[in-house]
């Protein structure tokens, strides 16, 4: 289970067929924090990515965390709030 906090948006409010599952999360603007806890060995962050500036931060057990751009390099850019452009993958 993942935990939200700050300004999320319920995964419902966002559907498109380019997102795992059909449905995320996200955050605009306000910070926030999405927390899970997990057993294993590794983790895969999945996204869709936009035709627009769209980056997030990840960060393992409380380390440093790492910026990861979501901008589709190959859309041409448009106004925020666009839908995806590129399906989900591996980031």
């Amino acid at each position: 289970m993942i935990s939200y906090s700050g300004g999320w948006a319920a995964d419902a409010s966002h559907a498109d067929a380019l997102n795992y599952g059909g449905i995320l999360a996200r955050n605009g603007n306000e910070p926030g924090w999405a927390i899970f806890t997990f057993t294993g060995v590794a983790v895969y962050y999945l996204s869709p990515r936009w035709p627009y500036y769209v980056s997030t931060r990840l960060s393992l057990d409380g380390g440093p965390s790492d910026l990861v751009n979501l901008t589709d390099p190959n859309a041409p850019t448009v106004p925020w709030g666009a839908l995806e452009t590129e399906k989900y993958s591996i980031l």
